[in-house]
């Protein structure tokens, strides 16, 4: 009886350990590890239809540069950059939808950067902007940052905590796309 009993306990952590690493962080954030793991983040991106992109498969999206990644490879702090497109090139089109995984000469994840459509009135969402509201809300502790003013009748909302800063650019004056970068101090 003892031995069904222990047998069971461990059954039922190993289930739990495995629902926590599979949907409750499907990035693999740990300690050491804030924004996550990139064959975790890769795994869970190809299994949301999302796949690495390269010069032929979008060059559009490839293009697009955050101020504060260029600051990042600038400062040295960020080498390797791995940039996720919508496999389905339909869906890509649709959306415009693109994520950077950005390394360090480790390989290290040092920040996450995505142009995405999100509709804050009804809440629609993407894959890219799930995984970037995932991200703000697990960092900034908040779900939508109190967004302020910004050039050109765009806003922006920003964060610092702890290791992690993050900053999110609504640019609804010129279309309905967003910008985020979450990027480790």
């Amino acid at each position: 009886m003892k031995k069904t009993i222990i047998l069971a306990i461990l059954v039922m952590a190993g289930g739990g350990y495995y629902l926590y690493t599979e949907f409750a962080n499907p990035y693999g954030v740990e300690p050491g590890h804030p924004l996550g793991k990139m064959e975790k983040m890769d795994q869970t991106l190809q299994k949301l239809g999302l796949q690495e992109l390269s010069a032929k498969d979008y060059a559009a999206q490839l293009a697009y540069l955050p101020q504060e990644e260029q600051e990042l490879r600038d400062k040295g702090v960020v080498s390797v950059v791995h940039t996720y497109g919508y496999a389905d090139e339909v869906e890509r089109r649709k959306t415009g939808d693109v994520l950077k995984i950005m390394l360090d000469k480790s390989g290290k994840v040092r920040a996450v950067a995505a142009k995405f459509m999100f509709n804050s009135e009804n809440m629609r969402q993407t894959y890219v902007s799930a995984m970037m509201l995932r991200m703000w809300t697990t960092h900034s502790g908040s779900d939508m940052p109190a967004f302020i003013g910004y050039a050109g009748g765009d806003r922006i909302g920003t964060f610092a905590t702890g290791e992690v800063e993050g900053k999110w650019y609504k640019l609804g004056a010129r279309d309905r796309t967003d910008e985020m970068i979450v990027w480790v101090k």
